[in-house]
């Protein structure tokens, strides 16, 4: 146990060094008015970490203290069970900012950070990955040295793109490097987890739920915002666009909860 709070500890220290130190690469090279487009078009939203640290500490909780907490099977339902409910909010959430990211530094911010949007744009295709916990079963199975050696190479990978993607692309390729660097680290969690389990990654994502999702929510989002643009100022655009997003995150949690007690009675049944 000491060891794998040691373990996460540092975790939890290489995750603050990834998220800033571009950052602070980045004061040392850009001139004042550099850093502020790159710092503003790359800031995180903030509470999607907590929102993925609290289903990753609930599923925790609930593995640790269920009968079947040994059983791989019920570790990997719980897993999947987490991330279709995580996917409401965030997939939903990684739209709107797609769709809306104009209106929302032009609206929120002022029309000086309009550099700030490539950035942005880039920044949030690392959204999509916060639907999923993917160290939960490993931190279960006290695997501490397998999530800081995909953590420590995250970083590694991160700084080694970012000098060669910032000559290609200029400052979104210094964003692209770390959502890249963020798959990588993604798959390598899988990969681990999959041998763990004894199952294929395929297995432990319900990709049929996340393909539809993305998809409706998708057209959804991008369609309301290409109409609203139309006949509406940028202001009221925005808030119809955050009021829509919530609807819809809603109705996509109150059908996945209707959906997945569905399918728990009929598993009971059988």
């Amino acid at each position: 146990v000491r060891g794998l709070w040691a373990h996460l500890a540092l975790y939890d220290v290489s995750q603050f060094v990834f998220r800033y130190i571009d950052k602070f690469i980045l004061t040392l090279l850009l001139s004042e008015q550099l850093f502020a487009i790159y710092f503003n078009g790359s800031q995180e939203i903030p509470f999607l970490s907590l929102l993925l640290g609290a289903a990753g500490s609930a599923a925790l909780m609930q593995l640790s203290g269920s009968k079947h907490a040994a059983s791989d099977d019920y570790a990997i339902a719980l897993q999947i069970r987490s991330s279709k409910l995580l996917s409401c909010i965030v997939f939903p959430l990684f739209f709107f900012f797609l769709a809306f990211r104009t209106e929302v530094f032009t609206v929120l911010l002022s029309e000086k950070y309009i550099p700030s949007i490539p950035i942005f744009l880039v920044s949030i295709m690392v959204v999509p990955l916060r639907a999923y916990s993917f160290t939960t079963i490993l931190q279960n199975r006290h695997k501490g040295g397998i999530i800081n050696a995909g953590s420590v190479g995250d970083i590694v990978i991160a700084c080694a793109l970012m000098y060669p993607f910032y000559l290609w692309l200029g400052l979104p390729g210094v964003a692209m490097s770390f959502v890249i660097s963020s798959y990588l680290q993604a798959g390598y969690y899988l990969y681990h987890t999959a041998r763990l389990v004894n199952k294929p990654v395929i297995a432990l994502i319900p990709v049929s739920n996340w393909l539809i999702k993305l998809i409706v929510f998708g057209c959804l989002l991008i369609s309301l915002h290409y109409i609203l643009t139309i006949y509406l100022s940028p202001e009221i655009v925005l808030i119809c666009g955050i009021l829509s997003m919530m609807v819809i995150s809603v109705a996509a949690i109150i059908i996945e909860f209707k959906t997945g007690n569905g399918t728990q009675h009929t598993q009971a049944e059988a």
